[in-house]
């Protein structure tokens, strides 16, 4: 389907079993709608839980762009801090 909120949901489905799968439906609603927050938040966290720091970082900003002020992301800045590396 083209409907970003598809993919985001099936998505988050896929993310809550363990899926693999979750990744490319959260790019392809991303990709699908440039301002949607959610998948960005998604990916963001997503990385963060595999330990991918940076790519986690980079979907921060995005999501952040996406929705400035986003309690989500703020706390994310602080809990990520600048330390953290991949590894």
């Amino acid at each position: 389907p083209r409907d970003p909120w598809i993919r985001n949901n099936l998505g988050v489905a896929l993310r809550d079993a363990g899926a693999r799968a979750a990744w490319g439906q959260f790019e392809e609603a991303a990709r699908l709608s440039p301002g949607m927050f959610e998948p960005a938040l998604n990916l963001a966290l997503l990385a963060e839980r595999e330990g991918r720091w940076e790519e986690s970082r980079r979907w921060w900003r995005e999501a952040g762009r996406r929705r400035p002020g986003a309690p989500e992301v703020e706390a994310a800045e602080r809990r990520l801090g600048p330390e953290r590396r991949d590894g």
